[in-house]
């Protein structure tokens, strides 16, 4: 039983797609809030499809940028209460539980304008006295321990954020992994690393989870890390898949156009080294995966069909 959130910049694109697929099935989350999707309309509608998440509520992007998904399954109720450009905000109720609150936050980018996030969040406060946890991209830090590389970030500007948590009860949950949940992917002196995107909650909501952890996962298709809280100490059945398992035809390798796809999907990698990131390894699997797939179903057809018509 578990909340994941993920700052996936743009699922518009194959690749962003089937990392996000590779992240549900590695962590089997109960609700999911993506940022940054760059999605309106029916494209949301997609993407839970995809996944395989039986219910969702988006925000749409604005132009090329922004956009919000909130994606949960059928063993929580969840109702969404408000919802912006910068946040959703849910009610949640678990089998056993009571009910709680779920704030899906994603900071303003713009620095000039990120105390209006705060003063959203102030807000959000004071709509509900419940047990409430708020995760998502922050777009700010807390201390100068949390980035590395660049200028230096403003202390008044990190002030203002931790005064906003104060106002809101509101604490960090800590993380275990990589403190840096995102990156430039520069190299030398312009690489720069900030720990951006996190959870807080208060009081109230950790007593009903005093068990919770945090982990801050892999780079996968987008400069930020995921992050998961991972409720209780209890490992939760994947739902079942109904398509079929991928199996590697042996006569494939007789044809050109098989290493060809093999070859563009390593090279396409966005890691330098995907070798040492299990998650892309996993990344370019899938991709690989749905690329012979399709290739073989266009090419050959459904080989135990043809057999039997023959």
């Amino acid at each position: 039983m578990s909340l994941l959130c993920w700052n996936a910049r743009g699922l518009r694109n194959p690749g962003a797609l089937t990392a996000l697929r590779t992240i549900v099935r590695k962590f089997s989350p109960s609700l999911v809030f993506l940022s940054e999707t760059k999605l309106y309309g029916g494209w949301a509608e997609g993407v839970r499809r995809h996944v395989n998440f039986p219910n969702s509520f988006h925000v749409d992007c604005v132009g090329k940028s922004g956009g919000l998904l909130l994606m949960w399954n059928d063993d929580w109720e969840v109702s969404v209460k408000s919802y912006s450009v910068g946040h959703i905000d849910a009610l949640v109720q678990c089998p056993g539980r009571s009910l709680w609150r779920f704030t899906g936050f994603y900071g303003n980018p713009k620095a000039s304008c990120r105390s209006e996030s705060w003063r959203l969040l102030c807000r959000l406060k004071d709509i509900f006295t419940l047990p409430w946890v708020c995760g998502g991209d922050f777009n700010e830090i807390l201390s100068i321990n949390e980035k590395k590389g660049g200028a230096d970030r403003s202390l008044s500007a990190m002030s203002d954020f931790q005064q906003a948590l104060d106002k809101c009860s509101l604490v960090d949950m800590g993380f275990e992994g990589q403190c840096f949940t995102w990156l430039n992917k520069r190299h030398g002196g312009a690489h720069v690393q900030e720990r951006l995107d996190r959870y807080f909650c208060n009081q109230e909501w950790h007593d009903l989870y005093p068990s919770v952890r945090v982990l801050n996962g892999d780079l996968l298709h987008s400069d930020h890390r995921l992050v998961v809280a991972s409720l209780e100490n209890v490992i939760r059945h994947q739902r079942n898949d109904r398509k079929r398992c991928f199996r590697f035809e042996t006569h494939w390798l007789k044809d050109d156009e098989c290493h060809d796809i093999v070859q563009r999907t390593w090279l396409a990698s966005e890691v330098s080294s995907p070798l040492d990131n299990q998650d892309c390894i996993l990344d370019i699997f899938g991709r690989c995966a749905d690329q012979l797939g399709a290739w073989n179903k266009g090419k050959f057809g459904s080989i135990p069909r043809l057999v039997r018509e023959t």
